[in-house]
């Protein structure tokens, strides 16, 4: 269904396919796991994307990187190498980024999806997905230990942008898509989570994976990566 997506194509078709590969991917185990499991409810599936998919993806966010849509960030200092942006799902389909278009509707419904299976007493609000982040490691950049949220008490001080902090306060879950298909340890690049008592994970950034956990439970940073290393993030 993935690589059916070619020519021309609505947006609503393309949500379409997204919103039913949600479905397909969602399994009760996944959202137990996520807002109940240890190490951060962290859920690692492969071949959420198909290869195909994962490689179109690759190659529009490349194409993204060549022409210089990404950009690095003074926030958090000293702590990120990556260069990135966030687009919105319409501009990706009038640009033709279809792969990334769908990648962005995925990871939106792959969080509502989660969202309709929060136990009851975190069902004050749903989750509301913001837009994807498409971020490329390359040349050594890493992302030093952190988590994606923090309470406000934590930000009061900190040279958060005025406008991101309250993004990041509400921010629940994090969701990531790689669209590295063949990828080799000696590269770098690595997802490595944090656990209790000084032990780690470590996660291939390859494989069309899909990868979820929850943004202000799991210390995480990306390892220096000696290639280009694309991810695909939603917060919600």
């Amino acid at each position: 269904m993935e690589s059916d997506l070619a020519g021309h194509v609505s947006v609503a078709r393309l949500r379409m396919a997204a919103r039913l590969r949600a479905q397909e991917l969602h399994a009760p185990s996944m959202a137990e796991r996520l807002w109940h499991g240890s190490c951060g409810g962290l859920v690692v599936l492969p071949g959420a994307l198909d290869q195909a998919m994962a490689k179109r993806i690759y190659a529009e966010a490349d194409l993204c990187l060549t022409r210089t849509y990404m950009s690095g960030s003074s926030y958090p200092p000293d702590s990120r190498g990556d260069l990135h942006f966030f687009p919105c799902c319409n501009e990706l389909v009038r640009a033709g980024f279809l792969g990334l278009a769908y990648a962005a509707a995925l990871l939106r419904f792959v969080c509502l999806e989660m969202s309709r299976r929060r136990p009851w007493r975190q069902q004050k609000l749903p989750l509301q997905p913001g837009r994807m982040q498409v971020a490329c490691y390359s040349g050594g950049a890493r992302y030093k230990p952190h988590l994606d949220s923090y309470p406000a008490s934590a930000l009061a001080t900190a040279d958060t942008p005025v406008g991101a902090r309250q993004e990041v306060i509400d921010r629940r879950v994090t969701a990531i898509l790689y669209p590295q298909w063949c990828w080799q340890p000696e590269w770098g690049g690595t997802l490595r989570v944090h656990e209790a008592e000084g032990a780690f994970r470590d996660i291939q950034p390859c494989d069309g994976s899909l990868v979820l956990f929850r943004s202000r439970d799991l210390t995480h940073e990306v390892l220096p990566s000696l290639r280009k290393r694309f991810s695909l993030t939603v917060w919600a």
